[in-house]
């Protein structure tokens, strides 16, 4: 039994899952150990491989020829005897520095200096022998590293001189896996690249959808569990090298068809060496925003700051090293928002004289006098919540908010390598960050970010531990084993400054708290058109997820092949007691209508706010305390030869099993619709609620497939034997594992979540004014003490699995022709296809069905719900698709001081759902009744990227004064242009009343792009003529005929640049100015236009982004 064996049941010791999961629990570990003990086992590549063929004079194979790789760094050895065809491969092996040496009775000893091994990278090193005496060694300097002509994968290094010399916006090496073909990069809901929240970074590579990609630190999964997102990554100083692969990854990878971007960070060597950082912005150096230079306010605050240490060096010479880092991150974080409708003075009294529309009363269905809302008809407690709202000083006046988030974060590196004997290996790394955030403009339900400053900010405070453990033993010259355990961690704590006061706080009546023990909360607000009041997404949330693996690489003639097992526990713990109290109004009442007014939607819906009439269609609700751990187990193995057929035809035969097993909450507390069920549990629960626990799912709401076999095939051809042409190629079957925040929305409803519905009620009394249902006395405060008897009162929101739902795959295929022009410059010219099937969508299944002739409007949409009793239903389907296929060009340069990446992506991709829903009201299909006719474009058409670097020749690499001051200059900068993403133009309105949103328009006429200069700095993107409201606009019953993601926004691009200074003291101490700018010729981009028909700026650009912004840095190298 080797050391993962023993370590393992210290990961379960806090695990205790029900009595019905025990069993498999346990079957389920015996089986790894079982596979551990015998050697087989699992990696993820942080190593490459070397590997060659030994040769005589006459070009003959040298069998039995012993052979040393030596690390440069540490001495580290490995020993080797070249097969019988002289062929020899060397697993396993850390980036870094070598020297091969080759020995055999009858030649003289060569050696083999300055070999690069690149992480997953092979390096081909063939060795020519002399013939001769012992007396004196041949020693060869290794060739420039060429192509590799033995890897079918389609992947990208970025090596540590790219990490040092490109600039970086937010100090984030993530920011460079941009340097590969097919990846867009997104920092998602980051503050200047720090996951101070529970999302983290994504990436869309090569059409998958963001959230399907895998982080790996040091060979860790550094992926949260909640999206499948990127959590923190140490500082560049601390990082060695990134792979980003992209397509047909061997069998060794799983789990998601995306990208799998690999940080390996550095190791401590036999010489001290070690790195200083301080970077820092100030506002005097930018350039203004395009928004504050139109409403002439000044230069926002930019006062971040990035400080970092880091040392690694021997604790003993030749066996064990440290590497260790620290860095403090501090940001202020400006933002502005300059595009949202506020009330007046007069408005918020109720004076609406000024508004050109006519207003309603409510009751009576007549004109108000002068506009003016009378005294008994303003809502007293929005007459209340009104006084926390800016105003302007006209009615079309936008309200202009310039904020800062101050954001702070500290991150601990810790690295020991320890070699064990010439067998063993021990490496122990720990990655911490502890951080706060402030986000004045918090996101809430339904999904919008505030634009009332008083309802904000919310506080973010978060701690990440990252650690593995990982041991390597070789066991013989041609086998070598690596087994670890790791954990990666996220804990945060989110809340806000408003605790403390509720509706009851503003005079609502008949208002008592949610639920005993939780604390007051300000309610959500949408004011159509206007205001939007949220004050964030509020819990203590931990997401964690722990693993076991192990791997075994056998050398057996031809073939190199690698075995694995991988164990896999993820779990999610959330405590909320936020009440998510919500209101929406979007204008009917005044305006005298059935559906919401067309056209100067926020002046009726203000007004409706001021009368306290909430939207009848929306309903609003209270909820209690939230409280769950959920825990799901997977379990993968897999085999992946490297068949080397000729000396220059490598095939890549792989196969890859997984099984994802049912999530479950540890005390069961889980709900889900299943059609027909009666809960044997909860008895008294209303027909169609299953429960965890129930007879009958034992298995649990869905059966989990355990058939995801994933075949893998690539080749890889020398083409004239001289390794400098190579074609790849490959085609592989590749399954996704869903976010985890699919399974916990079972454990988020009723009862174990107890919530209450109202609709069509007043502001100032929601619960007795309610329309449907109907309440005598207030359904607060809520308990989840008795479930057994827990009131449940129609209509019923439910979310349940389709009975077919099974695990997403993605077919992938690529042909890859790369060819060495010159010595250092290389082209590529590639094809990538994928094909996407089984997707996650969630898709509304009690949707109102349209009765013709019977004059439905919003207010009869439950009693035409085909499930009686129950409103929304939805279902996580498995029924999204998505189409990819691109032309990827690319041409990497290194050589006389300089290096080039320039990449071209001509990409065409198609999907029926875009992204994973993020909420259990984020239905997607406007249609649900025609999936297939949601088909529509995802993917922008063209995509140019260049980075360099260039050490400037003056003065270059002499030992002089006047080198030392005058010499060692270096530019560098990335530039990036691309075409417009696709969007989809929506009505803002249920058209055919089916409670089903997202509908769409008729298109009656060319789509045509004016883009025409407006007042205020408008911009006329979209001819809105070309659009008009389906069926005539009097006919509900039928859908519009614009497809999905019909439009194309404007395209952007940017050039980023850095002047570097070097001060050169000695062969490894420097010290180093950096002069970096960001969007260098201050070009601010379009933004998206307004998609939405039902908004006054339909088709027109409001807004752009991008200023010019400086950083300056100092670095020390010693």
């Amino acid at each position: 039994m080797n050391i993962l064996a023993e370590m393992l049941p210290m990961m379960t010791v806090d695990t205790c899952p029900p009595a019905n999961l025990q069993r498999q629990t346990r079957l389920i570990l015996a089986l790894v150990l079982l596979l551990l003990g015998a050697e087989h086992a699992l990696a993820q590549q942080t190593t490459g491989s070397v590997r060659g063929v030994v040769r005589d004079p006459q070009g003959a194979v040298v069998p039995d020829v012993e052979i040393e790789l030596v690390s440069a760094n540490t001495g580290a050895t490995l020993t080797q005897t070249s097969g019988r065809e002289g062929l020899y491969v060397f697993n396993l092996v850390q980036p870094g520095i070598y020297v091969l040496t080759a020995e055999v009775t009858g030649f003289r000893p060569t050696a083999v200096t300055d070999i690069v091994v690149e992480v997953s990278k092979v390096t081909t090193v063939d060795v020519q022998l002399e013939t001769g005496g012992i007396q004196e060694t041949v020693e060869v300097t290794a060739s420039r590293p060429r192509i590799d002509t033995s890897s079918a994968q389609v992947s990208t290094n970025i090596d540590r001189r790219d990490i040092e010399a490109l600039p970086s916006f937010n100090r984030s090496v993530l920011e460079l896996v941009e340097l590969a073909p097919g990846v867009d990069f997104n920092l998602g809901g980051t503050s200047g690249g720090q996951v101070l929240n529970i999302t983290g970074v994504g990436a869309s590579v090569s059409g998958n959808r963001s959230g399907r990609n895998g982080f790996y630190l040091d060979g860790v999964d550094n992926t949260g569990a909640f999206r499948n997102q990127g959590l923190n990554f140490p500082n560049p100083d601390t990082v060695q090298e990134i792979q980003v692969a992209t397509s047909n990854t061997s069998a060794e990878f799983g789990r998601q068809p995306g990208g799998s971007f690999n940080v390996v960070t550095k190791s401590g060597t036999n010489q001290f060496r070690g790195t200083g950082a301080y970077f820092f912005r100030n506002k005097q150096l930018n350039a203004n925003t395009w928004a504050n230079n139109r409403n002439d306010a000044p230069r926002p605050d930019d006062d971040r700051k990035n400080t970092s240490v880091s040392l690694g060096g021997p604790i003993r010479r030749d066996r064990t090293f440290f590497f260790g880092s620290f860095m403090d991150f501090r940001d202020n974080d400006p933002g502005q928002q300059n595009n949202t409708r506020f009330p007046t003075e007069a408005m918020a009294r109720g004076d609406f004289s000024s508004v050109p529309v006519q207003l309603l009363d409510p009751d009576s269905g007549q004109p108000l006098a002068r506009n003016q809302i009378p005294n008994g008809l303003l809502d007293p407690v929005a007459l209340q919540l009104v006084g926390l709202m800016p105003k302007v000083e006209s009615y079309d006046d936008r309200f202009f908010w310039s904020f800062e988030g101050p954001a702070r974060n500290d991150e601990l590196l810790a690295k020991i390598d320890h070699h064990l004997g010439a067998a063993h290996t021990l490496q122990l790394t720990y990655f911490t960050t502890w951080g706060r955030q402030t986000i004045p403009n918090p996101g809430g339900r339904p999904s919008a970010t505030t634009n009332i400053p008083a309802w904000g900010p919310q506080l973010n405070e978060s701690r990440q531990h990252t650690a593995a453990f990982r041991h390597t033993w070789i066991l013989g010259p041609r086998i070598v084993m690596e087994s670890r355990v790791s954990v990666a961690r996220m804990d945060a704590d989110r809340t806000t400054e408003n605790i403390g006061r509720n509706l009851a706080d503003f005079g609502a009546q008949n208002y008592p708290i949610s639920q005993d023990g939780a604390r007051r909360y300000l309610p959500h607000l949408t004011i159509e058109s206007g205001p939007n009041g949220r004050n964030g997404f509020l819990s203590l949330f931990n997401q964690a997820n722990y693993q076991a693996v192990s791997s075994l690489s056998w050398i057996a003639g031809r073939h190199n092949v690698k075995f694995g097992v991988e164990v896999q526990r993820q779990n999610i713990r959330q405590y909320d007691d936020t009440e998510r109290m919500y209101f929406e109004f979007d204008g009917r009442h005044s305006a005298g209508l059935d559906a919401p007014p067309q056209t100067d939607q926020f002046a009726f819906a203000f007004a409706d706010f001021m009368m306290g009439r909430t939207t009848p269609a929306v309903s609003y609700s209270a909820s209690g305390i939230l409280d769950y751990d959920v825990v799901n187990w997977n379990i993968f193995g897999y085999v992946q030869d490297e068949w080397r057929l000729t000396p220059r035809l490598t095939l890549t035969p792989g196969l890859r099993y997984e099984v994802y097993l049912q999530p479950h909450e540890r005390e069961d507390k889980q709900v889900a619709f299943r059609m027909g069920h009666q809960s044997s549990r909860f008895p008294n629960a209303p027909t169609n609620f299953a429960f965890a626990g129930d007879a009958g799912l034992e298995q649990g709401f869905f059966e989990p497939d355990r058939n995801n076999f994933a075949p893998r095939l690539g080749l890889a051809w020398d083409v004239q034997g001289d390794g400098r042409t190579a074609v790849r190629a490959g085609v592989g079957w590749y399954y996704s594992y869903n976010p985890s925040q699919f399974f916990i929305w079972s454990a988020e409803n009723n009862p174990w979540r107890p919530e209450v519905f109202g609709s069509g009620g007043r502001v100032s009394d929601p619960w007795l004014t309610s329309q449907e249902p109907v309440y005598s006395s207030p359904p607060t405060p809520l308990t989840s003490e008795n479930i057994a008897n827990f009131p449940w009162i129609p209509p019923y929101g439910a979310t349940g699995y389709a009975e077919n739902f099974e695990t997403p795959y993605s077919l992938q295929w690529n042909l890859t022709v790369e060819r060495e022009m010159l010595e250092g410059l290389s082209v590529t010219a590639g094809y990538v296809g994928n094909r996407g099937h089984k997707f996650t969508q969630l898709l509304p299944i009690n949707f109102a069905e349209y009765r013709e002739g019977a004059n439905d409007t919003t207010a009869s949409i439950n009693e035409r719900r085909p499930i009686p009793d129950f409103a929304d239903v939805m279902e996580i389907s498995s029924t999204a698709r998505l189409w990819y296929d691109a032309l990827q060009l690319g041409s990497t340069w290194r050589g006389r001081g300089a290096t080039a990446r320039i990449s071209y992506v001509l990409a065409k991709g198609y999907d029926t759902a875009a992204v994973d829903p993020t909420g259990q009201g984020n239905q997607q299909a406007a249609n649900p009744l025609d999936i297939a006719g949601e088909r529509g474009p995802n993917q922008r058409r063209h995509t140019f990227r260049a980075f360099f670097a260039w050490e400037l020749p003056f003065l270059r690499d002499r030992d002089t004064l006047a080198s030392t001051l005058v010499g060692g200059w270096q530019i560098s900068g990335a530039v990036r242009a691309r075409s417009g993403n696709p969007l989809n133009v929506t009505l803002g309105r249920d058209w055919n009343f089916d409670d089903v949103q997202g509908d769409r328009p008729d298109l009656v006429g060319e789509i045509q792009y004016p883009r025409a200069e407006l007042e205020e700095g408008r911009y006329q993107w979209l001819d809105p003529t070309a659009f008009a409201l389906p069926g005539g606009g009097t006919d509900h019953n039928v859908f519009g005929t614009l497809p999905r993601n019909a439009i194309v926004g404007p395209g952007d691009w940017n050039v980023d640049a850095a002047l570097l200074k070097q001060f050169r003291f000695a062969a490894d101490r420097r010290f180093e100015l950096r002069f970096e700018a960001y969007n260098l010729f201050n070009h601010p981009n379009l933004d998206d236009p307004e998609d939405d028909m039902s908004d006054a700026d339909f088709g027109q650009i409001t807004g752009r982004s991008g200023n010019r912004r400086i950083q300056l840095g100092i670095k020390m190298y010693f």
